[in-house]
């Protein structure tokens, strides 16, 4: 005869359930309270994360007051329009101006110092980076893509290009 203890013993769930002494209602009631105070602990948990994060992360509208200049980049002018309108909506105190002058005038800009943040669509470049006259940090704000389009008169199916064509167009090479 084999050593019970010594078995490995597999039960399902409902095997399970003939060991527990206790009427079935009485296990789901119990189950179900398990539940909702697990539920209402995790919900208690997340609302003071949440509290404590905003409270700690935000400062007061009042406190927040001055003027960010910035200029550059054409593409990205609808977005910094809005972003400046819900920035200035949030914080009053706060006036944001973007100036939409180009990414070579933005850089150009804070080459000089004249404003608070370039914005260009393209990274820098090392001699751009050592042009500046302090650190500066690059900070990807939005993504952007360019389409070819074309309208040449005779061209009826659509134009079929190589791939490896598409970096001349933009390079014009």
């Amino acid at each position: 005869m084999k050593n019970r203890i010594s078995e490995k013993v597999r039960f399902t769930s409902g095997e399970i359930s003939k060991f527990i002494f206790c009427p079935k209602g009485i296990r789901r009631a119990v189950a179900k309270t398990t539940l909702a105070i697990a539920l209402i602990i995790v919900m208690a948990i997340a609302g003071v994360a949440v509290y404590l994060f905003q409270a700690n992360s935000q400062p007061q509208k009042s406190q927040l007051q001055g003027t960010l200049n910035i200029a550059g980049s054409t593409l990205v002018f609808p977005l910094m329009n809005s972003w400046t309108f819900a920035y200035h909506q949030l914080y009053p105190g706060v006036t944001v101006n973007y100036n939409s002058i180009g990414s070579g005038g933005g850089i150009a800009q804070i080459t000089a110092r004249t404003v608070d943040i370039g914005a260009t669509d393209a990274p820098l470049t090392s001699a751009q980076y050592s042009a500046l006259p302090a650190t500066v940090v690059t900070i990807p704000e939005s993504i952007s893509a360019v389409v070819p389009a074309y309208n040449l008169p005779g061209i009826k199916n659509g134009l079929k290009s190589q791939a490896m064509c598409l970096p001349e167009f933009f390079w014009a090479t």
